[in-house]
């Protein structure tokens, strides 16, 4: 699983979940907290700087009273995302189909490593 934040420059943070992780709400805010902070802060100054607004889905790590107040805590603003809204959520209308069409449909990987590398590098290559 990959937890992948991107706005309309491109791909800012790919984080691959270990295999058998559960996203809870800790594990959702340190990614918050550590490593998406440094990536916006490198890539996006402008908007680490003077703050950005998250769109998330309604995922219960995303909903939990820990999450929400990292995100407090970060000065983040968050985009509401309404239930039953699929028309609202980029991943699945161009984030997965260009994952897909770019070599990952029909290929075999012999290992969650290669198949993260190949994922990771069409990611970071998008814009």
């Amino acid at each position: 699983m990959h937890l992948v934040f991107f706005d309309k420059i491109g791909v800012i943070y790919d984080h691959v979940v270990p295999r058998h992780t559960t996203i809870t709400a800790r594990y959702y805010s340190n990614i918050l907290k550590g490593p998406l902070k440094r990536k916006m802060a490198a890539k996006r100054p402008e908007f680490a700087a003077n703050g950005w607004i998250l769109h998330q889905d309604n995922a219960p790590a995303h909903r939990a009273i820990a999450t929400q107040e990292t995100i407090a805590q970060l000065g983040i603003e968050i985009m509401p995302h309404p239930p039953y809204s699929p028309d609202l959520a980029p991943c699945d209308f161009y984030l997965f189909p260009q994952v897909k069409k770019k070599k990952i449909r029909g290929r075999h990987f012999r290992t969650d490593t290669e198949l993260n590398s190949a994922i990771s590098g069409i990611l970071n290559s998008m814009s």
